[in-house]
């Protein structure tokens, strides 16, 4: 019971510790004012893929199969972006992460890694399983 409740809490804190890593990476490498900003940016687009391909993408090719309902993500994407009560949790839960130890950090790194690349690996079965049952002409 308590294997299955450290992997849902893992899940639930994904994007948070996303936040994190990837505010960590932008501070220490680029001049920014605003690295905190752009993490935060990259974050809502991430989970704008994710929508966009989970939810958007198999209802447009089995209900409407248009190509305006592909403009559905840049407004979901500007909705996530404008959500400021999510960006001040990300920057409350910094605190957690920051005894890390190096093993942690490479572990978790591949998750996030893995994690990222999912919309994309999945896109393209996605659209050969619809074209196969000739949903997508």
């Amino acid at each position: 019971m308590t294997c299955k409740m450290n992997i849902l809490t893992r899940i639930r804190h994904i994007f948070p510790y996303l936040y994190y890593r990837l505010y960590q990476s932008m501070y220490k490498t680029a001049r920014d004012r605003k690295p905190e900003l752009r993490a935060f940016l990259l974050v809502c687009t991430i989970k704008t893929v994710f929508v966009f391909t989970f939810f958007i993408l198999p209802i447009n090719v089995i209900f409407f199969d248009n190509p305006i309902f592909f403009m559905v993500p840049i407004v979901i994407g500007i909705i996530f972006a404008l959500n400021y009560t999510k960006y001040k949790e990300y920057q409350k839960k910094i605190v957690i992460w920051k005894n890390e130890t190096e093993s942690q950090r490479r572990v978790k790194f591949w998750y996030l890694v893995l994690f990222c690349a999912i919309p994309f690996i999945l896109y393209v079965p996605i659209i050969l399983i619809s074209m196969k049952f000739s949903i997508v002409m």
